[in-house]
């Protein structure tokens, strides 16, 4: 039974006591889940090379530049080359592993680089950086207009864009007695690995090969079987796979 107050008798605090609505921050929260995402699915796609795309929005002209960038280092090379100084607005945002950072650059805020980021993170991107530049044609487009105009630009262009799987590499080294050479050749090629270096000793052969994390474990079996068990299977690095845009 409730009181006229609300409250049961006995209890002080009302049953259904309001409780002030906690303010969120998007971008921190899509980029919380991608997080989650990218640690139970370790396929995370990138775009594999620049891209360009603009278009007009009430005579305003938006020009979107997409970027892969392996670190914030490069993310902010791209955007201080990018950048047009006669232009009304450089907007801009990138996203490497659990690290992102937006700008506004003078437009109200809000409106242009958390959109963007909106759009990076959406399409469930990473190492990726966008810059979105502004040509104001003389049409204010008020607070939702300008949000719409730069994630649509930033999410188009990143649509548009070539994609490619971010893979984990090893490079492993491999020896072996002489008489296995054509053996492990084999077993490289059925596995789908890479023979990046090769040489001989006096104890036989020697070799280096790239092969995709997840399937190291599956070359090294097949490597030991091809030689009876005599071979050494040794990891040596780890790599990931470059873009175009990474590779010098």
């Amino acid at each position: 039974m409730l009181s006229v107050f609300g409250c049961k008798p006995g209890i002080d605090k009302p049953v259904n006591a309001w409780k002030p609505e906690r303010k969120t921050d998007p971008a921190r929260d899509v980029s919380r889940r991608n997080r989650i995402a990218a640690k139970r699915n370790p396929m995370i796609l990138t775009i594999s090379k620049s891209f360009r795309y603009e278009r007009e929005i009430k005579k305003s002209r938006f020009v979107a530049n997409a970027f892969h960038a392996a670190s914030t280092a490069r993310a902010m090379e791209f955007v201080e080359r990018i950048k047009d100084p006669q232009a009304s607005h450089n907007c801009w945002a990138y996203r490497i592993g659990g690290e992102y950072k937006f700008s506004d650059d003078g437009e109200p805020a809000g409106t242009a680089g958390r959109p963007i980021l909106g759009a990076i993170e959406k399409q469930g991107l990473d190492r990726v950086v966008v810059v979105v530049t502004r040509y104001f044609g003389g049409i204010k487009l008020g607070a939702g207009g300008l949000a719409r105009a730069y994630l649509g630009t930033a999410a188009e262009c990143l649509r548009s864009a070539d994609k490619q799987k971010i893979l984990d590499y090893l490079t492993v080294k491999f020896e072996a007695d002489f008489d296995a050479t054509g053996s492990v050749h084999a077993a490289v090629e059925k596995q789908g690995a890479r023979m990046v270096g090769e040489r001989y000793t006096e104890s036989g052969i020697n070799a280096e090969i790239e092969v995709e994390e997840n399937s190291a474990e599956s070359l090294r079996t097949a490597l030991l079987e091809a030689t009876r068990g005599k071979g050494v299977f040794t990891i040596r690095s780890r790599s990931r796979n470059q873009a175009e845009g990474e590779k010098k």
